[in-house]
């Protein structure tokens, strides 16, 4: 019963607030273990048992809990807001504090900001007690590759797989979403292109070369060979 309500409701939220499907189990597992053990104490006093000491026992654990996750919860929660509220996307420019860079990923525990020491995991909470600058998104940078597979292979086929390379690639900003557009067919080969959008130029020969290696395995997998 508590996981047909529970589930659910904890699921709806996670979407919303950008949870990870881990942090979401962890939080019905706790809640179908409490609902547990309120259960048993409740049958427990119904046949006369004395529970008061498992009620105190119940207490310290789930104070324990609470004191041991303080930082998880405040962080979540702030990761929530964020996702809310929307001070700042993907792709902005932003500074905090000393920090400043571009925003990366917003998690659920941290903020991913790429700065010039390279990248920098900000606990969601800071951003809820300080002042945030935000630059917005710079104007994006296209990255083009291509790539040459036999006449015979189905295009359909390589469109999806190079798209699948694409897909969960943090480097990249969305929207625009990526696309495939077919550049030539000839009779022993056709040219296939996966054009892919970031906010810093800097990385454009690391996108293009981390996109080739995941397009390869994609192909690899499914049997389909590069010309």
């Amino acid at each position: 019963m508590v996981k047909v309500f529970i589930d659910p409701i904890i699921n709806s939220l996670a979407r919303k607030a950008g949870v990870s499907t881990a942090t979401a189990s962890f939080w019905k597992t706790l809640v179908l273990i409490l609902a547990l053990v309120i259960a048993a104490i409740m049958s427990l006093s119904q046949i006369g048992v004395t529970v008061e000491f498992l009620y105190i026992l119940v207490g310290l654990a789930i104070l324990s809990i609470v004191l041991g996750s303080k930082d998880v919860v405040a962080n979540t929660i702030a990761g929530y807001a964020l996702h809310i509220h929307k001070p700042f996307r993907r792709g902005d420019t932003i500074m905090l504090g000393e920090t400043a860079g571009t925003v990366r990923d917003i998690g659920t525990i941290y903020t991913q900001v790429v700065s010039d020491r390279g990248v920098l995991y900000v606990p969601n909470i800071e951003f809820l007690k300080k002042a945030v600058l935000n630059r917005q998104a710079p104007s994006l940078t296209r990255i083009v590759v291509p790539v040459k597979v036999r006449a015979t292979e189905n295009l359909s086929k390589v469109e999806q797989l190079m798209l699948k390379a694409a897909k969960g690639f943090k480097e990249l900003t969305m929207p625009p979403e990526p696309e495939v557009i077919i550049n030539d067919i000839r009779s022993d080969y056709s040219e296939v292109q996966l054009a892919v959008y970031i906010t810093n130029p800097k990385r454009s020969l690391y996108v293009s070369s981390e996109l080739r290696k995941r397009i390869k395995e994609e192909f690899d997998r499914e049997g389909i060979a590069l010309f």
